[in-house]
């Protein structure tokens, strides 16, 4: 990205088609951080709540914040210099689909959630003041954890970054808690890039409890019609767009361009997805 200070020394950095460079472990940089690893001690499966947020940092409060794209379409039409920054839990153990979000300004930010697994196996029952306890085993090291990263692309007018715009501090903030018994259904995540010809599987949650659903019963297009079920095939909580569908909806999309369907469940829930066309 034009005009980003925080690169350093002598290290060699090769440009890439995003323009966003995160300082690396080891002293390289890429569009995406290292990774931080968020773990927990839990006997039972709980669920990792991730919430980032973007602001000016101190040193920077005299500027004007660059601003943050919503979607890739978004980024696309950007004539300004815009950000489009992606958050990300990776794939856990127990919940094998990452989750993602974009970061929006404002305090609202963005929030994603992964399950991640119990480990009773690390724990000893423990008879204390007349009651049994679990207490964590001091000898074991294979807790469960889940990887988040945040990535990051630049569009607008990039090149020629004004002296009054700055780019934001994004702040983590991550909580664990029981995973909930009464939950409606969900999509890990909802952003996908289409390549010709090749299907595309979206892995739902049904949820749980009273608000759960059972199946998924259609597909919405844009234009609030529905998608003729020839174009996808439902395998339980799997919904695979196929292949031919791709390569009709890429078909007068420009590159960075994105298009919204959502799935609907037998509950009346529907999930927004968004499939973009990628650049070059």
């Amino acid at each position: 990205m034009a005009k980003a200070g925080k690169i350093k020394g002598t290290t060699a950095v090769t440009s890439n088609a995003d323009k966003v460079y995160f300082a690396n472990s080891g002293g390289g940089y890429s569009s995406t951080s290292d990774a931080v690893p968020l773990g927990a001690k839990n006997y039972a499966e709980a669920q990792v709540s991730v919430k980032a947020t973007a602001a000016l940092a101190s040193a920077d409060s005299d500027k004007t914040m660059m601003p943050l794209a919503t979607s890739a379409e978004d980024l696309a039409a950007a004539t300004v210099p815009t950000l489009l920054l992606t958050l990300k839990i990776a794939a856990g153990s127990s919940d094998t689909t990452p989750a993602t979000g974009i970061v929006v300004a404002g305090t609202d930010g963005v929030t994603v959630k992964k399950d991640i697994a119990g480990q009773p196996d690390n724990f000893d029952i423990a008879y204390a003041n007349g009651k049994y306890t679990l207490e964590p085993k001091s000898s074991v090291t294979n807790w469960s954890s889940v990887d988040v990263t945040l990535s990051g692309k630049v569009g607008g007018t990039y090149e020629s970054v004004a002296e009054n715009v700055a780019a934001p501090a994004v702040t983590l903030t991550w909580t664990v808690t029981a995973k909930p018994t009464d939950a409606a259904p969900s999509i890990a995540t909802t952003t996908y890039n289409l390549a010709a010809g090749t299907a595309v599987a979206v892995t739902t949650n049904f949820g749980a409890g009273a608000s759960a659903a059972t199946s998924i019963t259609g597909v919405e297009k844009p234009d609030g019609g529905e998608l003729a079920s020839s174009n996808y095939s439902v395998s339980g909580n799997v919904i695979t767009f196929s292949g031919d569908w791709v390569d009709k909806i890429l078909v007068g999309m420009e590159g960075g361009a994105s298009k919204k369907y959502k799935v609907v469940f037998n509950t009346g829930d529907k999930i927004e997805l968004t499939f973009t066309k990628p650049n070059g």
